[in-house]
Protein backbone atom coordinates (compact mmCIF):
# COMPACT_ATOMS: atom_id res chain seq x y z
CA UNK A 1 0.00 0.00 0.00
CA UNK A 2 1.27 3.31 -0.99
CA UNK A 3 1.36 6.59 1.37
CA UNK A 4 0.39 8.59 -1.48
CA UNK A 5 -2.03 8.60 -3.77
CA UNK A 6 -1.40 8.04 -7.52
CA UNK A 7 -4.00 10.52 -9.50
CA UNK A 8 -4.55 8.54 -12.22
CA UNK A 9 -5.62 5.39 -10.66
CA UNK A 10 -9.08 7.34 -9.85
CA UNK A 11 -12.14 7.93 -12.08
CA UNK A 12 -11.17 10.17 -14.51
CA UNK A 13 -12.69 13.94 -14.69
CA UNK A 14 -13.50 13.82 -18.78
CA UNK A 15 -12.37 12.24 -21.50
CA UNK A 16 -12.92 13.60 -24.98
CA UNK A 17 -13.70 11.83 -28.01
CA UNK A 18 -10.06 10.46 -28.76
CA UNK A 19 -9.75 8.63 -25.66
CA UNK A 20 -8.03 11.29 -23.98
CA UNK A 21 -8.45 11.15 -20.45
CA UNK A 22 -7.95 14.43 -17.99
CA UNK A 23 -8.00 14.76 -14.16
CA UNK A 24 -7.77 18.43 -12.11
CA UNK A 25 -4.89 18.30 -9.93
CA UNK A 26 -6.52 19.85 -6.73
CA UNK A 27 -4.12 20.37 -4.60
CA UNK A 28 -1.74 21.94 -7.49
CA UNK A 29 -4.47 24.01 -8.56
CA UNK A 30 -5.05 25.31 -5.25
CA UNK A 31 -1.19 26.07 -4.80
CA UNK A 32 -1.35 28.29 -7.84
CA UNK A 33 -4.27 30.37 -6.73
CA UNK A 34 -3.14 30.79 -3.16
CA UNK A 35 -1.59 33.98 -2.28
CA UNK A 36 2.49 34.00 -1.75
CA UNK A 37 4.22 36.23 1.00
CA UNK A 38 4.12 39.11 -1.63
CA UNK A 39 -0.16 38.86 -2.03
CA UNK A 40 1.09 37.18 -5.63
CA UNK A 41 -1.75 34.72 -6.81
CA UNK A 42 -2.47 32.81 -10.47
CA UNK A 43 -5.64 32.18 -11.68
CA UNK A 44 -4.70 28.98 -13.59
CA UNK A 45 -5.89 25.14 -13.08
CA UNK A 46 -3.46 22.07 -13.41
CA UNK A 47 -5.07 19.27 -15.12
CA UNK A 48 -3.37 15.80 -15.46
CA UNK A 49 -3.58 13.97 -19.14
CA UNK A 50 -3.26 10.49 -20.34
CA UNK A 51 -3.38 9.55 -23.73
CA UNK A 52 -4.41 6.27 -25.24
CA UNK A 53 -1.00 5.27 -25.72
CA UNK A 54 -0.31 5.76 -22.17
CA UNK A 55 1.63 9.06 -22.48
CA UNK A 56 0.95 10.91 -18.96
CA UNK A 57 2.04 14.81 -18.44
CA UNK A 58 0.70 17.89 -16.67
CA UNK A 59 -0.84 20.89 -17.76
CA UNK A 60 -1.32 24.35 -16.34
CA UNK A 61 -4.30 25.85 -18.04
CA UNK A 62 -4.88 29.87 -18.30
CA UNK A 63 -8.21 30.90 -19.73
CA UNK A 64 -8.65 27.07 -20.47
CA UNK A 65 -5.69 27.15 -22.55
CA UNK A 66 -2.52 25.27 -21.99
CA UNK A 67 0.31 27.83 -20.85
CA UNK A 68 3.02 24.55 -19.57
CA UNK A 69 3.57 20.94 -19.86
CA UNK A 70 5.61 19.29 -17.84
CA UNK A 71 5.96 15.32 -16.33
CA UNK A 72 6.72 15.94 -12.54
CA UNK A 73 5.49 17.45 -9.38
CA UNK A 74 8.08 19.43 -8.83
CA UNK A 75 8.93 20.49 -12.32
CA UNK A 76 4.91 22.05 -11.79
CA UNK A 77 5.60 23.68 -8.50
CA UNK A 78 8.59 25.02 -9.58
CA UNK A 79 6.94 27.05 -12.65
CA UNK A 80 4.50 28.26 -10.17
CA UNK A 81 6.54 29.86 -8.47
CA UNK A 82 8.51 31.25 -11.65
CA UNK A 83 4.79 32.55 -12.60
CA UNK A 84 4.39 34.28 -9.59
CA UNK A 85 7.60 35.94 -9.28
CA UNK A 86 7.47 36.76 -13.22
CA UNK A 87 3.78 38.72 -11.91
CA UNK A 88 5.57 39.90 -8.91
CA UNK A 89 8.16 41.88 -11.12
CA UNK A 90 6.14 42.48 -14.14
CA UNK A 91 3.62 44.24 -11.60
CA UNK A 92 6.63 46.64 -10.16
CA UNK A 93 7.30 47.64 -13.48
CA UNK A 94 4.23 49.51 -13.68
CA UNK A 95 5.15 52.12 -10.52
Amino acid sequence: MSLIENPFDKTPDGVNELGVKWWKDDSTTKYAQQKNVHDISLDVTVVLVESPDGYRTRLILENDKPIWEGQGLEEVGAYIDWLKVQKLFDSKEKF
